[in-house]
């Protein structure tokens, strides 16, 4: 995706949901904080503080 390997550890934090019918998991979603991670990688600037 044009970004150099860094060797560094991220933290991303996200939700899953998921639908149960009896025993078995028939759906499942995920959301996680791509805009976090983006910035970790320094690809974005930090949020600004003055908000």
């Amino acid at each position: 995706m044009g970004v150099r390997a860094a060797g560094r550890t991220v933290v991303i934090e996200g939700t899953e949901i998921l639908r149960v019918e009896g025993e078995k998991i028939v759906e499942d979603w995920v959301i996680w904080d791509a805009l976090g991670l983006l910035r970790q990688l320094g690809l974005l600037p930090p949020m600004s503080s003055t908000l």
